[in-house]
């Protein structure tokens, strides 16, 4: 039998955190049971009470194994032998991982040598959650990652110009472009021709950066662009430049002076200010397009209304307050959901329970292409809806 540490988790980095990576994960074969979980603070050790992680840890599987009676008893001898060493390799590292103030939050996917993953997030998740089942329970992380926003940022300098990227609560430096002319102002004491050449070279330069955003918006998906330089009359000519579609996610044109910005942190400041400001006017105007739709044959309000629209493929826009948490039931075949142990209404299958019956609702709107805006600054503008509500296909 190997031992614990023939069955290390793996850290893996944030860069690799997206939906293409979860689809992965969701879509493999596994041997035997999967161990998902979800907590907040890493569960650091308690130094008045050591076996309080422990029990907390505890709580949470035999929670777990309530849940899925029907599922573990079909489990043979080694998938049950299995199931046991994974449980106790995860809380042998979850009670034992310090928190940090950057990384409050642990996601881990075990399930033997097949899948062995630990995330660190930068931001809490609520609530704590541990869930077997024969797949990994990404539905957190599906509607976490529609919370966040991949960000790309250019700061010009004169000699020349860093890009940042901005995911998931980190930003850090991916590369930077050497200025080929340091003189971005035209000295009116120098002779045209080198004044010329000069502006010239600065053309080209901003041509190059045009260039290398424009790929990156294509290749890597980003969702907003900021612009940072302390001289204005650069950073608006090569906002000039941009691709339409690249200008159209321009979220902020920003001027400091080189002492105001010195590292990847000032960067990561910058952008959750930035993006939290967006978030608030985004909200709003979302909330307007509620309240528009109010009244007519084209929305629904309310958990029942919403996932009844879901079941039946009609929804084009959902909208949902980030605190709405529910237990539900959900068919794994057919994707049917429902807030009661009912059969599946397509396969007549037994449907399986859910911890968080939304998280899997806000799952399947992104698989199907669903406009989803979660409320998460402005979260009480969603009461009056009951707080989540849709706009639908108008069936006749």
């Amino acid at each position: 039998m190997e031992s614990l540490n023939d069955r290390k988790l793996k850290y893996t980095d944030l860069k690799m955190i997206n939906q293409s990576f979860l689809n992965k994960i969701a879509n493999a074969k596994y041997l035997g049971p999967v161990v998902s979980v979800y907590l907040n603070s890493g569960m650091p050790k308690n130094d008045r009470d050591p076996k309080m992680n422990v029990a907390q840890f505890n709580s949470l599987k035999n929670e777990a194994v309530k849940r899925q009676q029907n599922y573990l008893p079909s489990l043979s001898h080694d998938q049950k032998k299995s199931l046991e060493q994974d449980l106790e390799n995860v809380k042998e590292l979850v009670t034992n991982e310090p928190a940090t103030t950057r990384f409050p939050s642990l996601v881990v996917f075990k399930s033997a040598n097949e899948l062995a993953t630990l995330i660190k997030l930068p931001f809490p998740l609520l609530p704590d959650r541990l869930v077997i089942d024969n797949s990994p329970y990404t539905a957190p992380l599906t509607a976490m990652l529609q919370l966040q926003k991949k960000v790309l940022v250019a700061k010009l300098d004169i000699d020349r110009t860093v890009f940042f990227l901005y995911n998931l609560g980190n930003c850090e430096k991916i590369t930077h472009i050497p200025t080929q002319s340091q003189n971005e102002e035209v000295d009116k004491s120098r002779p045209n021709k080198v004044q010329l050449h000069h502006l010239v070279q600065l053309k080209r330069h901003l041509k190059i950066i045009d260039d290398y955003i424009y790929r990156q918006f294509t290749n890597q998906a980003f969702d907003f662009l900021i612009v940072i330089g302390h001289e204005k009359t650069t950073t608006k000519q090569l906002i000039r430049q941009l691709h339409p579609k690249v200008r159209e996610r321009l979220l902020q044109e920003v001027a400091v002076s080189p002492l105001q910005w010195t590292d990847a942190n000032s960067c990561r400041l910058l952008v959750e200010k930035t993006l939290v400001d967006f978030e608030n006017k985004y909200e709003q105007e979302a909330i307007s397009e509620v309240i528009q739709a109010r009244g007519q044959h084209g929305l629904v309000e309310g958990l029942e209304q919403v996932i009844n629209a879901q079941n039946r493929g009609l929804l084009t826009t959902l909208y949902v307050d980030k605190n709405l948490q529910q237990e539900g039931y959900i068919c794994p075949e057919r994707h049917y959901l429902s807030l009661s142990p009912e059969e599946c209404k397509i396969c007549e299958r037994a449907m399986q329970k859910s911890d968080d019956i939304v998280d899997e609702l806000i799952e399947l709107a992104v698989a199907k292409n669903v406009d989803t805006v979660i409320f998460s600054q402005r979260p009480e503008l969603m009461k009056e809806y009951q707080q989540i509500a849709a706009l639908i296909y108008l069936t006749t």
